[in-house]
């Protein structure tokens, strides 16, 4: 299945992985980071919605502004050492996987969440935050 985007007028349009890109600190090898406008590897996203600005939210679905991201022991165990535990550097990769933002969004059907709450984002769970 090709990930794809509903649009504001409520089209189904396929998205190409290096169409959405997020800004994102990667680290390439020990010592090496960097910032930049990295493209969302699509392919592992291949049943979730995707939004695009302006379209409605898939139900059940929350728009966060990430206001903040953190890095952690692991990240810092690849930055400095390559590794962390069994994993080793082989690409390039985002780290941190800690974030926080508000709400700026919610789907139709979404009660317990409203714009301007704020949210942390629970790490190691597969998103496109």
């Amino acid at each position: 299945m090709t990930p794809s985007a509903t649009t504001s007028n409520g089209n189904t349009v396929p998205v190409k992985a290096d169409t959405i890109k997020n800004r994102a600190v990667i680290l390439s090898k020990i010592d090496d980071i960097t910032v930049q406008d990295w493209p969302l590897k699509l392919d592992s996203y291949r049943d979730s919605p995707l939004y695009v600005p302006g379209s409605p939210l898939p139900s059940g679905t929350a728009l966060v502004r990430i206001r903040a991201g953190g890095i952690c022991g692991s990240d810092i165990h690849f930055w400095k050492e390559g590794r962390a535990g069994p994993d080793i550097i082989k690409e390039p990769f985002i780290i941190g996987h800690e974030a926080a933002g508000e709400v700026i969004q919610v789907a139709d059907d979404v009660k317990s969440w409203a714009p301007g709450d704020r949210a942390a984002i629970k790490p190691c769970l597969p998103c496109l935050a």
